[in-house]
């Protein structure tokens, strides 16, 4: 990855400094940012009884790295959103200049990767979270600079019903946390418009084989006991292809691992259906 293209994708951030603010002071966006960083913003998540929370969602943890200029909140993935970016442009041909372009992003976390798009000139961004909490802390990053053409949603992965929507759909750090990845996969694939693209950044498993490694809450917890999240099947890259293929999609491509973590694009050609077998959703 070129220093350059880092450096510029980080650039295009400084949008997003306390200079730009609508409607609230620094001091009032420092403390919002603060009391959620604190956990003491209370979203219900939809139990009655906190205990039965899904875990990840319990305890609030600020996404990436942000530099909002006069302060700095540090994120559990640092700077990930920018460099995933990168590695989508060098690698796999992601346009640098979105200008026009709809883009649906699925699991943004707090935002960070969202925000990147809108600042590469995205005519209209959805960020979709499940987790309430993260919803919401992204929705008043949106409020709090004005982005009007960049969309909150809280919803599950499995409740969108949006179909040939978007030029871009992206899926980073989600699909091995899913546990119907090919569901998951065919619902991104009805949002696309033909010729648009699905972009996935994800853990793989390291084999030449076409095989998913399962791993599932349980595993995770009893070799992980303070670990947030779930994995549930990891693909390795052949897995991933033929998955992606299967769903539907024209063209594939693969680009290379980072340690265990990869990145890939599918392009959609004229929309069609998928083998009618087991939970398949249907056309609306």
């Amino acid at each position: 990855m070129a220093d350059s293209l880092y450096d510029h994708l980080a650039a295009l951030m400084d949008r997003y400094h306390t200079t730009s603010l609508v409607g609230v002071s620094p001091e009032a966006f420092r403390a919002k940012i603060e009391r959620f960083v604190n956990n003491e913003v209370a979203v219900e998540e939809g139990w009655d009884d906190p205990m039965r929370q899904r875990d990840f969602s319990v305890n609030f943890v600020w996404g990436h790295h942000h530099d909002f200029g006069t302060f700095k909140q540090k994120g559990r993935m640092a700077d990930r959103h920018i460099r995933i970016l990168a590695r989508f442009i060098s690698e796999l041909g992601m346009p640098i200049d979105l200008t026009g372009a709809s883009v649906l992003d699925v699991g943004v976390w707090t935002g960070g990767t969202s925000l990147m798009f809108h600042a590469m000139g995205a005519e209209e961004v959805v960020g979709v979270e499940e987790v309430a909490k993260y919803a919401t802390a992204f929705a008043y990053l949106c409020e709090s600079f004005g982005l009007d053409s960049v969309k909150a949603v809280r919803a599950s992965l499995y409740d969108l019903t949006y179909f040939q929507e978007f030029e871009h759909v992206i899926c980073s750090g989600v699909l091995y946390h899913v546990s119907d990845p090919i569901v998951a996969l065919r619902i991104l694939y009805n949002s696309l418009r033909p010729g648009g693209t699905l972009w996935i950044e994800t853990e793989t498993y390291p084999s030449e084989q076409s095989i998913c490694v399962y791993s599932g809450p349980t595993q995770i917890k009893g070799v992980y006991p303070h670990r947030k999240g779930w994995n549930w099947f990891i693909p390795s890259l052949p897995a991933l292809e033929r998955m992606l293929r299967d769903i539907g999609f024209s063209t594939v491509e693969l680009g290379t691992t980072d340690g265990r973590r990869l990145v890939a694009k599918a392009i959609k050609g004229e929309h069609i259906d998928m083998l009618r077998a087991g939970l398949s959703r249907r056309l609306p």
